[in-house]
């Protein structure tokens, strides 16, 4: 029985032992050069996925 109750807590080995805080924001302000290019990885990013895939045969 005590090993039952053993197997029964099981750990996630990709979870951190720290305490994680929020992140509260960003460090720089919507217009700065960061933030756009930010803007813009995230678009090429959103095109890439909208694109159909092409087969390369």
């Amino acid at each position: 029985m005590a090993e039952a109750e053993h197997l029964a807590h099981r750990v996630d080995p990709d979870e951190s032992p720290f305490a994680v805080p929020p992140i509260a924001g960003l460090p720089f302000k919507k217009d700065s050069e960061e933030a756009r290019a930010i803007r813009r990885i995230i678009a090429e990013a959103d095109e890439t996925r909208e694109r159909p895939a092409v087969d390369a045969d």
